[in-house]
């Protein structure tokens, strides 16, 4: 079983080791990790998800996933890469993108997170009941994935679309 902590909506911390699926209280948050892996030449990788995904069967996603409890925001990314796609970034450059803060759906925040690496998508062992496939997009395939509802969307991705190709100039 995992368990997660939650916080405040300013990412204090409220309760430890609450076991996955223990409703929150109207104040109280989860943590989670968006992972934007970015090889030298400026492409984004990112991955389909299964069709047994209970939300979002199909799309192209980035890596995501919840903190699990006394997780960091560089730990949790590291477990959800090696989970979700069988690569261990634990050694690549990892930096904060951005933190976004979502309700009413969801009491969530995000921490967005730049991942330096550069493998072959063939290197992946990917989580089946969560992952179908992965590649690596350019910035400008990622905005046509987008336009064409092949891509999960929120309304902060353009922007961090914006800062990935600044930091890879």
């Amino acid at each position: 079983m995992e368990y997660r902590d939650t916080y405040d909506m300013n990412g204090r911390i409220m309760r430890h080791s609450l076991p996955t699926g223990v409703n929150l209280a109207e104040e109280e948050y989860l943590k989670m990790v968006e992972a934007w892996i970015v090889n030298p030449r400026g492409e984004i990788l990112v991955q389909r998800r299964s069709l047994n995904c209970i939300i979002y069967p199909g799309y192209w996603t980035l890596t995501t996933g919840h903190f699990q409890s006394g997780e960091s925001a560089h730990d949790a990314c590291v477990r959800e890469v090696k989970e979700e796609l069988g690569i261990d970034v634990s050694a690549c450059p990892i930096s904060t993108i951005m933190e976004i803060s979502r309700t009413p759906e969801g009491h969530l925040l995000w921490e967005l997170l730049l991942v330096e690496a550069d493998f072959r998508t063939s290197e992946c062992k990917f989580e089946p009941l969560e992952v179908a496939e992965a590649k690596w997009v350019a910035p400008d395939e990622f905005r046509n994935m987008l336009k064409n509802d092949r891509m999960f969307y929120y309304p902060e991705i353009c922007d961090v679309i914006e800062i990935v190709e600044k930091f890879s100039l």
